[in-house]
C-alpha cells in the first residue's frame, strides 16, 4: 500500500517573532460559564478565538455574535475527556502509542491504585462525562452552523499527554459527528488560517513541508494517523 502524506501544523516550531505578534494581534477568551460570557466579551472588544469547557451551552445568541465577528472556536474535547478518561488505565498502560509519550512519573501514577482511588472519589467525578457529552454538542451545532474552528488539546498540563492527545482529539472530534475531512482540515489548514500562516496548513509550492507519511489512509480510517511512517519538518526527514 502506498503510504499515505498528511500536513502536519506543528506549531512548536512556530517562531518566536510570530508568537509576539499572535500575541498582541489575537485575542482568546475561555468560556467557563453562561453568566459571565456576555461581561467579558464586552471588556476589550469581541475574541477572535473562543476556548469552551463542557459547562457552556452554545446557543443561538453566541452562534449569531461568533458569527457577525468572525469568531473561531477551538473544541479542545480532550479536556474534558482527561479527569476521567484514565480511572480504567489497562488500556492506555498496555498501548505502546501512550506509553512512549506520557510522563514516567504519570506512568507510575497510573500503576498506583491509591492514586486511581483517589481519582475516582473527586465529589465532581459524575459530573465529568456529561461535561464532554456538551462540549462534543457544542462544537457540532457550531460546525453545523458554519463557524470556523481549529484544533487543540490543552496538552501540557498533569494527565494530558502531548502530543499522544492529538490522535485522541480526532477521535473526539469523530464521535461528535464531524468527518474525517472535516477533523484533517481543522488540525492543518484552518489552523494556519486563524495564525495568518500562509506559508504552512497546506502541501502546496512555495510553503513549508512539514508533514508526516503515514501507512494508511486517514480519511479511510483516522485510526491511522498512529501509523506514522516518516517526519519531515521543511522538507527534512526527522530522525
Amino acid at each position: 500500500m502506498r503510504p499515505f502524506t498528511l500536513f502536519l501544523l506543528l506549531s512548536v516550531l512556530l517562531p518566536s517573532s510570530m508568537l509576539a505578534q499572535l500575541t498582541w494581534t489575537k485575542h482568546s477568551y475561555t468560556v467557563p460559564s453562561q453568566a459571565v460570557r456576555r461581561a467579558d466579551f464586552n471588556a476589550d472588544g469581541f475574541p477572535d478565538l473562543l476556548l469552551f469547557d463542557g459547562t457552556f451551552w452554545a446557543d443561538d445568541e453566541l452562534i449569531a455574535l461568533m458569527k457577525q465577528h468572525g469568531t473561531w472556536q477551538i473544541p479542545t474535547l480532550t479536556r474534558d475527556s482527561t479527569p476521567f478518561a484514565f480511572a480504567k488505565p489497562e488500556p492506555y498502560l498496555n498501548d505502546p502509542f501512550f506509553t512512549r509519550a506520557a510522563a514516567p512519573l504519570f506512568l507510575k501514577a497510573l500503576h498506583d491504585p491509591q492514586y486511581l482511588k483517589n481519582m475516582v472519589s473527586d465529589k465532581h467525578w459524575a459530573e465529568y462525562p456529561p461535561l464532554l457529552e456538551n462540549s462534543k454538542h457544542n462544537l457540532k451545532r457550531l460546525a453545523d452552523a458554519g463557524i470556523r474552528y481549529g484544533f487543540g488539546t490543552d496538552a501540557g498540563v498533569p494527565t494530558r499527554v502531548p502530543a499522544y492527545l492529538d490522535h485522541e482529539e480526532i477521535q473526539l472530534m469523530a464521535a461528535a459527528g464531524l468527518t474525517p475531512m472535516q477533523i484533517i482540515t481543522a488540525a492543518t489548514k484552518s489552523g494556519a488560517e486563524f495564525l495568518g500562516a500562509r506559508d504552512l496548513g497546506t502541501l502546496e509550492r512555495g510553503k513549508w513541508a512539514d508533514l508526516i507519511v503515514l501507512g494508511g489512509n486517514p480519511l479511510a480510517d483516522l485510526k491511522n494517523s498512529r501509523r506514522i511512517e516518516s517526519v519531515y519538518v521543511a522538507g527534512n526527514k526527522a530522525n
